[in-house]
């Protein structure tokens, strides 16, 4: 088994949408490698819920082969004080390839949520992500915070299409 270590940081939700329409209380739950991380519940949010909250998971412990299939998963909630919290959307990063990546970084992916039932998109989460194994570096904060960029089969960088 080898360490990893997770970091992210989940700076707002969009167009979030409640199963009727109106502003609701929405948290996130974030889940990797039998690591769990809850936000702080936004109350009486429509369009736009910023959390700017972030966690770091230093003890990891995947085999390689897990590792090159395991997921980190972001799933929006809308709480509900007396029957179960409705799940908003969810979306998920493969751990692989945020690795791969330049800097071994998503920086403020604007990732889309969805219902396992529905291919409608349900709103969005801007998350930046990092993956590190054992003798890589972090990201600076200011690569995890920075507008995503890309980079070109050149190597050129470019700005990402992303919003």
């Amino acid at each position: 088994m080898q360490e990893y270590l997770v970091g992210f940081r989940i700076f707002e939700g969009r167009n979030l949408q409640s199963e009727d329409g109106n502003p609701c209380d929405p948290f996130v739950v974030v889940d990797c490698g039998g690591f769990s991380y809850q936000t702080e519940t936004l109350e009486a949010r429509g369009s736009l819920a910023p959390w700017n909250e972030h966690s770091t998971w230093p003890h990891i412990w995947l085999h390689p082969k897990e590792f090159d299939s395991s997921f980190v998963e972001f799933k929006v909630y809308a709480r509900h004080w007396f029957t179960r919290n409705y799940l908003i959307g969810k979306a998920t990063l493969q751990l692989s390839y945020i690795n791969k990546r330049q800097h071994h970084l998503c920086a403020r992916r604007s990732l889309q949520l969805r219902r396992d039932e529905s291919p409608a998109v349900a709103g969005t989460l801007t998350v930046t992500v990092f993956v590190l194994k054992p003798g890589e570096m972090a990201p600076s904060l200011a690569l995890q915070t920075s507008e995503p960029v890309d980079v070109g089969d050149e190597g050129q960088v470019k700005q990402s299409d992303q919003d």
